[in-house]
């Protein structure tokens, strides 16, 4: 999963970041974590709220974790918060109508 850094603050430390995509470390209940480089220190993890980012392919994400929780009861964390930053950041999904096969 990659997240682009968005609305970060002038002032802050990460607003450098801001406009640029990076891979998901984990996502928590209210936080994206990312994995940033940094010139000194390496491959760090950087927390940004829901708000900061914007996770690139929501639609594909989401439908992969549902696909996971349907396996794997651990799945279904994931998919809850993927469902949280859904309504945090207010997008609809479209859900594809089940048609029965003939």
């Amino acid at each position: 999963m990659k997240a682009i850094v968005t609305n970060v603050k002038k002032g802050s430390s990460c607003y450098k970041y801001s406009g640029l995509t990076f891979e998901v470390k984990e996502i928590l209940i209210d936080i994206v974590c990312l994995l940033i480089y940094h010139p000194i220190h390496g491959i760090c993890s950087v927390d940004f709220s829901f708000k900061e980012v914007t996770i690139v392919d929501i639609q594909f994400e989401y439908q992969k974790a549902f696909d996971f929780s349907n396996w794997d009861s651990s799945g279904a964390k994931k998919l809850n918060v993927l469902n949280e930053y859904i309504h945090v950041k207010g997008i609809k999904l479209s859900i594809p109508e089940y048609t029965c096969p003939a």
